[in-house]
């Protein structure tokens, strides 16, 4: 099974406190289908949903598919 880490986003999501909008961005270890593996990290920065994804790659000697956007 070839593993990967993963780095998604944005997608959409509501404040729990102000109810407004917000874009949110995921990094995990998934499969070659890019399924998650293990936990799912959700983060409300881009740049340090990128810093964390590379981080992971480097760390476990996992490629990285970074497919984040700004949003």
């Amino acid at each position: 099974m070839t593993r990967c880490i993963y780095a998604q986003g944005p997608e959409p999501r509501q404040d729990r406190r102000t109810g407004d909008e917000i874009p949110e961005w995921t990094v995990y270890v998934g499969d070659g289908d890019a399924e998650p593996r293990s936990k799912v990290y959700r983060l409300t920065s881009l740049d340090r949903a990128r810093s964390l994804a590379l981080r992971m790659s480097q760390d476990r000697r996992l490629e990285l598919h970074d497919d984040t956007q700004p949003a």
